[in-house]
C-alpha cells in the first residue's frame, strides 16, 4: 500500500470517529491527530493549500452532516 493511501485512510478512520462523537473531548483529540496527519500528508508533496484547507474545514464542521458535506466536497475535487 502506497504511503498517501495509507495516510487518505487513516484520516477517513479519524473523520468517522469524529461524525459519531461530536463532543469537545474527542474533538481535541482528533484534532491533535488531524495535525499530526496534516504534518505527514504536506511531507508527501500533497498541495498545501488543499491539506491545510480541508483539515480546517473538518474542524469547523458542526455536526455529522456538516462532515459529510465537507468529505463529499474534497473528493469531488480530487476527482
Amino acid at each position: 500500500m502506497s504511503n498517501s493511501k495509507s495516510l487518505f485512510l487513516e484520516l477517513i478512520s479519524i473523520l468517522r470517529i469524529r461524525a459519531e462523537n461530536f463532543n469537545l473531548a474527542t474533538q481535541r483529540l482528533l484534532d491533535k491527530k488531524l495535525e499530526n496527519l496534516r504534518s505527514r500528508l504536506l511531507s508527501e508533496e500533497h498541495p498545501v493549500d488543499k491539506v491545510q484547507d480541508f483539515i480546517n474545514k473538518i474542524k469547523s464542521a458542526r455536526n455529522a452532516e456538516d462532515l459529510l458535506k465537507i468529505i463529499e466536497d474534497f473528493f469531488k475535487e480530487l476527482e
